[in-house]
């Protein structure tokens, strides 16, 4: 199977989020690292933004069934 290529501006668009953001999770190393193409080009494979969504969706869904077992009152 080809891995499809994405963008920069391909990924803002899929994740939601900037430039800027986008650079600063690259910098502390919680965002896939893109393969570079020369010195100007990068691009990151679609199937680790994909993964990267799915963990940012299970951490969140985690995040809210732990708070809901701290405080079953507040639903």
């Amino acid at each position: 199977m080809i891995d499809h290529m994405l963008t920069r501006r391909e990924v803002e668009s899929r994740i939601g989020l900037g430039r800027s953001s986008i650079y600063q999770r690259l910098k502390d190393g919680s965002f896939p690292q893109p393969v570079r193409y020369g010195s100007r080009t990068i691009r990151w494979k679609e199937s680790q933004i994909i993964a990267w969504l799915k963990e940012q969706e299970d951490a969140s869904a985690n995040h809210v069934n732990d708070r809901e077992r701290r405080n079953p009152d507040t639903n």
